[in-house]
């Protein structure tokens, strides 16, 4: 899948509410940055940019760049799944 593809893929999803997070998400990076379930999913249905993560240092598919809900930057993890996008966030 190619970065159009895998973006238009994410936006779609992400708006339809298919978005499952990771405990490392949830418990750990979204208290410590003060974010939301839906900062992340403002982040991916309004991206200002895509690339393929690197596989060593990160366990995703995709890292979409963004803003959460106050403007400020943010980078979520994506694995893209059948029917789910498996998110992290940095």
């Amino acid at each position: 899948m190619g970065q159009d593809e895998a973006l238009q893929t994410i936006v779609s999803m992400a708006a339809q509410g298919l978005i499952a997070f990771t405990n490392h998400a949830l418990f750990e990076k979204m208290p410590a940055l003060g974010l939301i379930e839906d900062d992340v999913r403002h982040c991916l249905t309004h991206p200002t940019g895509i690339e393929k993560s690197d596989a060593y240092h990160h366990q995703s598919d995709w890292m979409v760049r963004g803003a959460d809900l106050s403007g400020n930057s943010l980078t979520v993890c994506v694995v893209i799944e059948a029917d789910v996008l498996v998110v992290t966030v940095f």
